[in-house]
């Protein structure tokens, strides 16, 4: 079963500009959607309909939206069933927008409340319906997003969509004098080895979700950020040399990149990570749960997915872990897991092992 590719078009576009993204996406299904609502609460109907259409009919969806195509597909409720998303431009915060095309317009919040719906030069038309709206329903996503910014873009300022980014654990690569319309032969050669880069990133069938939980590979900024913040020595040295392994191989970036555990709402709880495939085909994993969501049976189904996920592949045979010598709950973790002790101690403590059944 193919994966599919959902294009969501900007004001003035067209589904037929899916067309371009077909060469990028090779092996999948590439579909764009001629949607006709000009509104958020209509217009992400559309979409979530969509959506779950495409659900029904493929193993996994992939997002790309431009421009308010991004703003009304967040409003759309479809975060959880996505793969990753890459978004063109987004409009990330409406109510800015609204506000400053109100300041463009020399309109009064009182003045656009009192007439409801004002054209302006330029245009658009401001609806106070439209700014109640926005203001009433939040963004709220949780879903492995790339995002592509022009510096000159003349309506999301970088202060805005850097903040969004942040907030939503994005990943945000600016282009220097590009516009919010990316269109020239320039910006779309930059587009397209935006795209091959964030892919090569995410080859294969990276992105686990279990009943309660998501995981997936860390992006580097992700790391670099775990990296910076970590205040104990030893474990910023694993991590920093976990990331000169990704950046050493970045074709095997699942094997060497920290794994972030959510909860399906996109709560991050943990982190767990491979530490590459030896000669015999025996990979290292390492997890841990953060304090507050310990003894709920997380470290165990995340670890279960992630090994099965990983005995799956080609490449791999066996499975390591290495636990402290008096952790017991780390060990019945790995017991529960499938594992079996190896009866040899590693540098630290006992060592399990669990192999392919296939």
């Amino acid at each position: 079963m193919k994966d599919a590719v959902l294009y969501i078009h900007g004001k003035g576009g067209s589904d037929a500009e899916s067309g371009h993204y077909r060469p990028l996406f090779p092996g999948h299904e590439v579909i764009g959607l001629d949607y006709q609502s000009t509104v958020p609460w209509d217009a992400g109907k559309e979409i979530r309909a969509a959506v779950e259409k495409l659900k029904e009919a493929y193993e996994s969806i992939i997002l790309i939206a431009n421009s308010i195509g991004a703003y009304f597909s967040m409003n759309a409720g479809i975060d959880a069933i996505l793969k990753r998303v890459y978004f063109i431009s987004p409009i990330v915060d409406m109510e800015r927008l609204i506000f400053d095309m109100m300041v463009w317009s020399n309109v009064t919040e009182e003045q656009l409340k009192a007439e409801r719906v004002i054209a302006t030069d330029f245009g658009e038309s401001l609806s106070w319906d439209y700014l109640c709206y926005v203001r009433e329903h939040p963004v709220k996503w949780k879903v492995p997003t790339e995002i592509l910014y022009g510096s000159k873009d003349n309506l999301t300022s970088y202060e805005t969509i850097t903040t969004f980014a942040k907030d939503h654990r994005a990943n945000l690569t600016v282009m220097e004098n590009g516009e919010h319309w990316f269109h020239t032969e320039e910006q779309m050669r930059f587009l397209d080895e935006w795209i091959k880069k964030c892919e090569s990133v995410y080859p294969g069938k990276i992105l686990i979700k279990t009943e309660r939980l998501r995981l997936y590979p860390a992006s580097r900024e992700q790391m670099e950020d775990v990296i910076a913040s970590e205040q104990d020595k030893e474990l910023k040295k694993a991590y920093s040399e976990m990331m000169d392994g990704c950046l050493r191989h970045p074709e095997q970036w699942q094997w060497y990149a920290m794994w972030m555990i959510e909860l399906r709402d996109g709560t991050h709880i943990g982190d767990l990570n491979f530490k590459g495939i030896g000669t015999n085909g025996t990979v290292e994993i390492g997890y841990g749960i953060f304090e507050n969501y310990q003894r709920k049976g997380y470290a165990t189904e995340a670890a279960d997915a992630a090994v099965t996920w990983a005995l799956q592949q080609p490449a791999v045979t066996r499975v390591e872990a290495e636990t402290e010598p008096g952790n017991r709950i780390s060990q019945h973790v790995l017991e529960k897991c499938g594992f079996r002790p190896t009866g040899s101690f590693g540098k630290e403590g006992p060592r399990f092992y669990r192999v392919s059944t296939q």
